[in-house]
């Protein structure tokens, strides 16, 4: 069931450099030029329990986009439906007045979601818990950080039931704790089938939570699909040189079309391998080779990475020359392949591999290849090991002393 959906909706705001500008606009039509469209064309559908992310540059239009789903903008042209009550942590301490305590906004929230007085107090017991507010819940908003303004929007927020809970980068200015808290409370939320909107520039995060992801530049979506594929074209769009696959590709050289776009190095080759046998499938506990082969087209000192993430994104592993204490130089014309042996702690599941190569102590990427190589560690059946739970197979001994 469609719980969200919308219809070419666009928003203007007339640019008007002076007071006269203003009441001539009353009275006269403004000109297409004299207007400043912050989203533009905007058309996707969410169904009921969907989770999803909305990613791009700042000034791209994702508050805006925001909150016209939130009601809280009308859009200039376009339509849009949302079925079920809506919850929104827009930008920190909107629709919080400052002078009345954080409690008296609670209520205040409430009552405008249908919630009678009398049925307050639970609410407010799982709020004040949550949030740790202490003493600070009885105090005026505008004493509070912004940090004390994010735990009282989101523990409002999530004791809300709300069907649709929009969430536009505020968890960014949560500490730790409170951060983990917060994604505990959301995968909770979307197991119980509420519908997530989030918009964050962290990309992993977007990944774990978001099963699809919007992108959007200069007003307009520019890629609709699976979050893990659109945070690649975004990658892609912001990083030069980046080259971004979903399959399992161990040649790359034939991708290469123009080679003024890898003005220093280039990519040719990689792939994994144990034993000079190339492979995409490993044991628990069996060793891995990463084997990147580069052509240099002109003198340079490069710094050589990797990087290792599991289904969803987060990152497991990284290494680089660098952290080897590893110096590198190279002529023109050169080409090299670097192996890093890597023991293999991984658990069981399926991995991908990025590298990446950029220049010493200039931090600009050379050329990046992300997603290219997927492979995966499956369960040896004669291993106690198989069962490990989380990321990392860590070697681990076991002893028992006699304490009588």
């Amino acid at each position: 069931m469609k719980i969200i959906s919308t219809d070419k909706i666009s928003k203007y705001y007339l640019i008007q450099e002076n007071k006269f500008e203003k009441i001539k606009d009353i009275f006269f039509k403004s000109s297409e030029n004299k207007k400043f469209y912050a989203v533009s064309d905007i058309s996707f559908e969410i169904k009921k329990g969907e989770h999803l992310g909305i990613i791009g540059d700042n000034g791209s239009g994702k508050s805006t986009l925001l909150k016209i789903l939130s009601g809280i903008t009308l859009p200039s042209s376009g339509s849009y439906d949302v079925k079920g009550k809506i919850f929104s942590i827009l930008e920190l301490g909107l629709g919080f007045n400052d002078n009345f305590s954080g409690r008296e906004n609670i209520e205040l929230s409430y009552s405008l979601y249908g919630i009678k007085k009398k049925n307050l107090k639970n609410y407010l017991q799982n709020i004040i818990k949550f949030s740790e507010l202490g003493i600070f819940f009885e105090r005026p908003v505008r004493t509070y950080s912004n940090g004390m303004r994010l735990r009282l929007a989101f523990a409002a927020a999530i004791f809300s039931n709300p069907d649709i809970l929009i969430i536009d980068e505020a968890l960014a200015v949560g500490d730790i704790d409170f951060q983990k808290k917060c994604f505990d409370k959301i995968n909770e939320l979307k197991d119980k089938g509420t519908t997530l909107i989030y918009v964050s520039h962290d990309l992993n995060s977007v990944k774990s939570i978001c099963t699809k992801a919007i992108l959007l530049s200069k007003g307009k979506i520019i890629a609709y699909g699976y979050a893990d594929d659109v945070c690649n074209i975004y990658l892609k769009k912001n990083f030069r040189n980046t080259n971004i696959s979903n399959k399992n590709k161990y040649s790359l050289s034939n991708e290469v079309s123009d080679k003024e776009n890898y003005e220093k190095c280039m990519i040719k080759k990689i792939f994994l391998s144990n034993a000079e046998t190339e492979r995409d499938t490993f044991l628990l506990n069996e060793d891995i080779d990463v084997n990147i082969e580069i052509l240099f087209l002109k003198k340079v000192s490069p710094t050589i990475g990797i990087m290792i993430k599991n289904k969803i994104g987060v990152e497991i592993f990284g290494i680089n020359s660098n952290h080897l204490k590893i110096d590198l130089n190279f002529e023109k014309n050169e080409t090299k392949l670097f192996k890093f042996k890597i023991k293999n702690f991984l658990t069981s599941g399926v991995y991908f591999l990025n590298c990446g190569i950029f220049e010493k102590n200039k931090n600009n990427f050379l050329q990046r290849n992300i997603n290219n190589i997927k492979f995966e560690i499956i369960n040896n059946k004669y291993d106690a090991s198989t069962s490990i739970a989380g990321f990392l197979n860590i070697p681990t001994k076991l002893e028992i002393i006699d304490k009588n």
